[in-house]
């Protein structure tokens, strides 16, 4: 496979006068195909989803599908190590009724949990929430059958929150919370 690095200069205002490139001790071996000098750094700007990666990097993938897809943990706009992390699990449509998740960043140790119920008979989805950050946007996929959230609770007490439906017509309860502290949340639906 074919590579790209960039490397920003640590010190701008001084002249290059060489480029050394080592090869690694175990006998392997690097092809450079060209370098070039700029005068500023390089930038690449970030695409919000992911499209896969040379050899090798399908794990990221999947990982990417698993952790933002299914576990619906991800990082809400213009927030840093789930500072603000959004959560919509969707988890109702596969046959697990309940699951546990915790997704981390290491450098950081920022994190989002959840223990996520189902319980169909009683028609509510129940989440012991937490995470490291300040702030949790839920964004509760909802069974296709449910018309829509009737009541959500916070630690057994009435929350504030809003019906919504995608674009492809999937029901949503959407709730806002403070995050000081592991919360229990209910959707009950109709």
């Amino acid at each position: 496979g074919l590579s790209w690095c960039v490397i920003n200069n640590p010190l701008p205002d001084k002249v290059i006068s060489t480029i050394k490139i080592q090869s690694p001790e175990d006998n392997g071996i690097y092809t450079v195909l060209g370098i070039t000098l700029a005068n500023h750094e390089h930038y690449v700007p970030v695409k919000p989803t992911s499209f896969g990666g040379p050899d090798n990097w399908a794990a990221s993938t999947a990982m990417a599908a698993l952790a933002e897809g299914l576990a619906g943990v991800q990082n809400a706009e213009g927030a840093q190590a789930y500072t603000t992390a959004n959560v919509a699990p969707r988890w109702i449509t596969t046959q697990s009724d309940s699951v546990k998740v915790c997704i981390r960043y290491a450098a950081s140790k920022a994190y989002v949990a959840y223990q996520y119920h189902h319980e169909k008979n009683k028609k509510q989805i129940r989440l012991l929430l937490t995470g490291s950050g300040k702030k949790i946007e839920a964004h509760i996929l909802l069974p296709d059958a449910a018309k829509e959230a009737v009541s959500v609770l916070k630690d057994g007490k009435p929350i504030g929150f809003k019906n919504t439906v995608s674009a492809e017509g999937a029901r949503y309860a959407d709730v806002g919370m403070e995050n000081n502290a592991p919360s229990k949340l209910t959707v009950l639906y109709n």
